[in-house]
């Protein structure tokens, strides 16, 4: 093809191809072959001819650019009907006009189209021109945000008119709202989400190698003051990190289960006055699976949640459930009453974290009397790793009508490193079980300890163990009173024949404890005949030891010990650590005291003098005993044998209680004795 202007014969009565001269860089009139601007062509001789109709010969000229030798058109651009110039050419600029962005270093090639009525003629290829690599600038190369997140745009500076690009997001919080693609300078706007994390955060917008960041702060701390069950669930609705609940003194009769869903940290859920019984969150019912079974569900990467000082009773299956990772959790002062599962759950789902580290401290969790079915639990710990359960009182776990149910505390599904200390269980049918089944392909349970723990069941509660280990290799049981009263052969059982490595010493139990199914421990300093003598009140639960318990004072093994006992106490205090969870504290124990004469139901003569013996156990050392009749002080003794002698002066009934008195001011009362005085005193 010629540079100039030049014509072939056409068939029709028009000719409407235009004649491609060439295609230009800038002004100049050579061939160009790198970024070209402008096409520069003859036009057709029928330009400015007219149809038979009258219409124009020629209504406008295209300009189609492809890959050279190729028909693969890049993009076609209608540059009008423009005038000649002077010397006869039509030259128009294409690439302004271009919506569609060459690839650098292609080689094209372009055809003018000549369009009328009676059709399109293309002309001749041009020679091959090509795009040289583009460059690009931002007007800033990174922008910050708070937490609430905003609006922001960022201008990208492009080398040519022909440079495309499309903008990406690296996060799904940062949104490209405008100018997302484009070719040449242009102008990009986006939104930053809030941030409900307690960490800040990074992203970025890449276009190509240009690259513009984008940071977000974390969010900060906020208090919100809670009054109705509707602001409760507002609240927990719009939950952001970082944010405290502060429930004020009420009954919050939920409407729906609360679902904390992460990403959140650092959340808090209380009460305000610290009294758990202050405030109250309740459900429809233990025994009604209606519209709100569960109290609290918290699900997905919720870190450091806590909740404490509060009242959850009377739901279906759950006081509070993890699920799908939450980690680091901490459940503290709360009273759990009657949930129809357990009251804490921790659900292991499959391809999600497990629900890891969490701790239930200085809570009450258990039934108004039993469960309603033998789902009844208290902590049932699945898959999860490193919690800690501690100083809890764990309090009617059981079935309904001497059914067994879940265990008070149980720990299974691959669980491991399970602490349960310093708590006090309370006729249950289980009070600790760590691992339950013989798990193929793995250990139910592993590592852990079980110490400290006071476990006591009334010889009228049906049961199975006070403490359970199974298929849980690697396991402390040490330094535990479990009295089951006849109610269960073994107050420590551990089974299964992956059950090794274990140490169970210095526990004081009412029984033997027991190995089975090929389970192996080491078993020391045990002792294995507490009677209820020994403790100041089990019925209560109260294990710990009178001054009088020799058979469990200053005699643990040495070689396990625990520093500290169930009330934080150090051990020893004495000549070496006491058997069981209690560390007698002489200083800190209070005397024991009874009268042994007059007897009870005695009956004496007036106006003649009785001798009031007492005999007192006092730790501390005592200061002095008191005698009272009917509530009136009438002497007192500082040396053994404590004695006075007193003179009934009236017929009537007499009650006569002695009080001890420890050199540290504590004081112990005597059971009152009654006694009758007449004249004949027979």
């Amino acid at each position: 093809m010629s540079r100039r202007a030049w014509c072939r014969e056409a068939k029709s009565a028009l000719v409407l191809q235009a004649v491609l001269a060439s295609v230009l860089a800038g002004t100049g009139w050579t061939q160009p072959t790198v970024d070209p601007q402008r096409v520069e062509f003859t036009p057709s001789i029928s330009n400015t001819a007219s149809l038979p109709d009258g219409r124009p010969a020629v209504s406008g000229y295209d300009v189609e650019i492809a890959a050279a030798g190729t028909t693969q058109v890049l993009q076609r651009i209608a540059l009008g009907k423009p005038a000649p110039d002077p010397d006869g050419l039509i030259r128009a600029n294409f690439v302004n006009s271009l919506t569609v962005a060459p690839v650098s270093g292609v080689l094209y090639e372009a055809r003018v189209l000549t369009v009328g009525p009676l059709g399109t003629t293309p002309s001749d290829p041009s020679g091959t021109f090509t795009f040289s690599a583009c460059q690009y600038a931002l007007s800033s190369s990174s922008s910050s945000f708070g937490a609430l997140g905003g609006t922001g745009s960022v201008s990208l500076a492009a080398s040519a008119v022909w440079c495309g690009w499309t903008a990406v997001s690296s996060a799904p919080w940062l949104q490209i709202t405008s100018g997302a693609s484009g070719i040449g300078s242009s102008t990009t706007g986006f939104t930053v989400a809030p941030n409900t994390t307690g960490n800040s955060r990074s992203a970025s917008i890449a276009f190509g190698p240009a690259t513009f960041a984008v940071t977000q702060a974390a969010a900060g701390p906020q208090t919100l003051d809670i009054l109705t069950e509707a602001d409760l669930q507002a609240a927990i609705a719009s939950l952001a990190s970082n944010t405290t609940l502060r429930l004020a003194p009420g009954t919050y009769r939920l409407s729906a289960t609360l679902q904390l869903r992460g990403p959140l940290s650092g959340v808090v859920l209380t009460g305000t006055t610290g009294r758990a019984s202050d405030v109250v969150i309740e459900g429809e019912g233990m025994t009604i699976d209606g519209t709100v079974p569960t109290a609290i569900s918290v699900s997905g990467n919720v870190q450091g949640l806590q909740i404490a000082n509060l009242t959850i009773k009377n739901f279906s299956r759950h006081a509070v459930f993890f699920d799908n990772g939450p980690q680091a959790p901490r459940l503290s002062n709360l009273w759990l009453i009657d949930c129809g599962n357990a009251c804490i759950r921790t659900n292991l789902t499959s391809g999600a974290p497990s629900v890891d580290d969490g701790i239930v401290e200085r809570s009450w969790i258990g039934y108004t009397l039993a469960g309603d079915t033998v789902s009844a639990g208290g902590v049932d710990l699945r898959g999860s790793r490193r919690w800690s359960v501690r100083h809890n009182t764990f309090q009617n776990v059981r079935g309904p009508s001497g059914q067994t149910s879940r265990p008070a505390v149980g720990a299974i599904s691959g669980a491991s490193e399970t602490a349960v200390e310093a708590n006090v269980f309370i006729n249950d049918s289980t009070g600790v079980a760590l691992g339950l089944t013989d798990l193929a392909g793995g250990y139910d349970h592993s590592g852990g300890r079980v110490a400290n723990n006071f476990v006591y069941r009334d010889p009228s509660i049906a049961g199975g163990p006070g403490i359970s280990v199974a298929d849980s290799p690697n396991t402390v049981v040490a330094y535990n009173t479990v009295v089951l009263s006849n109610t269960y052969p073994a107050p420590i059982e551990y089974r299964y024949i992956d059950s090794t490595n274990l140490t169970i010493a210095n526990n004081l139990l009412d029984g033997t404890i027991t190995a089975r199914d090929g389970a192996a421990g080491m078993l020391v300093g045990n002792v294995t005949a507490a009677t209820p003598g020994m403790f100041v009140n089990p019925v209560e639960g109260d294990l710990h030891l009178l001054p009088t318990a020799a058979a469990a004072i200053d005699l643990a093994e040495l070689s396990v010990q625990e520093q500290l006992d169930i009330d934080d106490e150090v051990r020893p205090m004495g000549l070496a650590p006491d058997v069981g969870a209690d560390e007698v504290n002489a200083a800190n124990t209070p005397p024991v005291i009874e009268v042994v004469n007059p007897v009870n139901g005695q009956i004496v003569r007036t106006f003649s003098s009785i001798q009031i013996q007492a005999q007192a156990h006092v730790p501390g050392g005592t200061a002095s005993v008191e005698f009272y009749v009917n509530s009136t002080l009438v002497g007192s003794d500082t040396t053994e044998p404590y004695e006075l002698t007193w003179t009934p002066t009236r017929r009537g009934t007499y009650s006569i209680v002695a009080v001890a008195i420890d050199s540290a001011g504590n004081r112990a009362s005597s059971p009152p004795v009654t006694i009758t005085a007449n004249r004949k005193g027979r």
